[in-house]
Formats: C-alpha cells, structure tokens, sequence
C-alpha cells in the first residue's frame, strides 16, 4: 500500500481534475470573505479586552486561511500550465503576481507617506523601505509600526514566489520531495532548538524559525500536489463532511489562541486545508450554501484591497498616533474602510486586472464542465 501510494505521488502529473479545469472555484470567495473579516473584526476586537470575542475573531488565523488558498491556486495554474503548455513561463507567472499585488500595494504605501507628512504618524522610511522592498518578515522590520506591520504576509508570499515556482518548473519531482520534507523537518527543527538552550537564539534557530513562516502558503501547494495526484480519500472527506469542518475549526482555533503552538501552526494549515478542499465540490449543505452566499463572496472579492487598507481604520488606541485619524472611531471606520477598498478595487485596481489577462495561462479546451462530486472526477482517482 505504501508503495503504491508512494509511486502515484511522485508520478508525472498529466491530467487536470474535472474540478480544477474551471477557472473559477467560487467557495474560495467565500474562505477569502471569512478571512479578511477574522482579519477586520480581530484587529477591531483588540480594542476591547474579550477573550471571547479574541478567539472567535483572530486575524492570524485569517491570514493563514489567506496562505493556504494562495498556496494551492498559485501551484494549481502553474500545474495546469504545465500540463497544457508542456512548460511553465516564470515571465508571464511574474508579471501576472507584479500586476495583482504590487498596485495597490504601493499605492498604500504613497498614501501612509503623504498622511504621515500631513498628520506627522511619525511612520519611518526604513519601514516603509521594508514593506517596498517586501521584507517585512524580517525581524529587522518585523512590526516595527503599525501602518506597515501587516505587509509581513504579503513579503512571506512574495519569498515564495521568487524560490518554489522555479524549482516546481525545474523538476516536479524534486518540489514533489521538498515541500513535504520541509512541512515535517522545518517545526521539528524549531521545537529542538527551542528546547535546547544553546540553540534557543542562534543563526540555526532563527533559519528554521524563517522557514516556519511558509508552512501556511507549502500546505496549501502540497494539497494542489495531491488533488492533482488523485491522493485525498474523497469518499471519507464526503461521508463526514459536516463533522470534520467543525471538529478541524475548533481545533485550528484552539491553536492559532495559543502562542506556546506557534511551532505546529503548520498542523493548523494542514486542517484549514481539509476544510477548504472539503468544500470546493458544489453541495447542499449548510456550510457549502454559507461559503457561497452573495454578500460574503463580495468581500471575499474585495479582500485584497480590504487588508491592504485596513491597517488605517483598525489601529487600537495603544497606538500613539491613534487620535489623528479622523475616520478612528466604530462603526465610522469600518464604513470608510469598505468605501475606501471599494473605489480601490473597481477604479484603479482593475485597471492592472484588465493588463493581467493578457498573461493568463492557456485556459481548459474541451467541453463545458458541469458541477460534480468527488466521485465523478475524471482524472482524480478517489483514495477511499
């Protein structure tokens, strides 16, 4: 058994899932909708001493519901890319990202410049030099201020970017071995060196402790390798669906309240994973209907403009230059904010969405594909 599994996972990938053939897999507006609101009402929960509402509402756990769907969409097209194309071009992958993220991503950040000439937040060059340069990760910068402190997810993404595609590219094989390899060594590593205290703050320590940071965006690029592999048991996933997605969400909350986890937050990914994957293929249920209404697949269409511009509505009043801000107080802000992210979206991002689809992948020719199960998926063989 183990032979064959591990022969179908490091075979050559042919095939694309009927499911992923699409261009379009709406319940993950839905999970973006859901993240940047863990991201919106956390930041906002702060503000009020609850450890209630703190668990309910964490932004952490939002951003990493946000690694896990970039990790498995970016590896899904270069996978199909690769498939239909015989190759995968990292030009048009980069100019793709280039004109996704860093628009508006830049455009944040002239405008925190010209607020903080105007207000005086006394926001420094060097960390807007940080999150310009996307190294915000870095503990150099790493929350230095809190206009510019959210900018460590997208850094994180675009370190992934510039290292995994070319190796995914290179040699499935080789990216096939590595990602799991590293979602295992890398928080071992890390727990080993915490223990240890001639380790606890050494070079090999804060190496590991890097690496630790992808585990969101690998987990979700290692469940692309196994859809794409026919290696999740579908009919399990499909039989205790309702159970599964609510056991998993309690436990991922769990973890992500607990700082003494950091170290098997990537075990958190791995069940976000399960939870996103479990609703992808269309259903009846309540949690599939949930993650497809209109209004939260709006703000998950929205999500990227609402998190680079939250930062500006949801600081606490811990922050010294809090009062400045004319738009600081609730529920003021967060009318200002869906505002500001809405004429962000339509009016100026879109204008660069419009240049992207000129380097789009080469899209699925065949027959229109119509929603079906798990066990209807051609080129998928169900684990059971």
């Amino acid at each position: 058994m183990l032979k064959q599994l591990y022969s179908r996972y490091f075979a050559d990938i042919t095939e694309i899932p009927d499911l992923l053939k699409s261009s379009y897999l709406p319940s993950l507006d839905g999970f973006r909708g859901i993240s940047i609101l863990l991201v919106i009402i956390g930041h906002t929960c702060a503000r009020i001493d609850s450890d209630v509402l703190q668990f309910f509402f964490n932004g952490h756990l939002g951003v990493y519901i946000f690694f896990v769907i970039s990790g498995f969409l970016i590896t899904t097209l270069l996978l199909k890319e690769r498939i239909l194309t015989g190759t995968i071009s990292l030009k048009k992958f980069y100019i793709r990202r280039f004109l996704r993220i860093f628009p508006v991503a830049y455009l944040y950040l002239i405008v925190i410049f010209i607020l903080d000439h105007f207000l005086h937040l006394n926001v420094s060059m060097f960390s807007i030099g940080g999150a310009a340069l996307y190294l915000q990760n870095l503990n150099i910068f790493y929350e230095k201020e809190w206009y510019t402190a959210h900018y460590w997810s997208l850094s994180i993404e675009e370190q992934y970017y510039l290292v995994f595609p070319s190796l995914l590219k290179r040699n499935l094989k080789f990216y096939c071995f590595i990602i799991p390899l590293l979602l295992v060594t890398v928080p071992i590593a890390v727990l080993i060196c915490r223990k240890v205290p001639s380790l606890s703050d050494s070079g090999i320590y804060h190496f590991f402790h890097f690496l630790l940071k992808f585990d969101g965006v690998l987990t979700g690029s290692f469940f692309s390798i196994l859809f794409f592999k026919g290696l999740i048991p579908w009919t399990f996933i499909k039989k205790y669906k309702i159970a599964l997605n609510i056991g998993l969400l309690l436990i991922v909350m769990s973890i992500h309240n607990n700082h003494r986890l950091e170290a098997i937050n990537h075990l958190s990914s791995f069940f976000i994973a399960i939870i996103i994957i479990s609703n992808l293929y269309k259903s009846d249920d309540f949690i599939y209907r949930f993650l497809n209404n209109k209004i939260l697949g709006k703000i998950g269409v929205l999500s990227y403009s609402l998190y680079i511009w939250q930062q500006l509505f949801t600081m606490t009043k811990s922050e010294p230059t809090w009062s400045k801000l004319p738009w600081y107080s609730f529920p003021v802000n967060f009318v200002v904010l869906f505002i500001v992210s809405y004429l962000s979206y339509h009016y100026y991002e879109k204008f660069f969405l419009g240049l992207k689809k000129r380097f789009k992948v080469a899209s699925y020719e065949g027959p229109p594909v119509k929603d079906i199960s798990p066990r209807q998926t051609i080129g998928v063989n169900p684990v059971d």
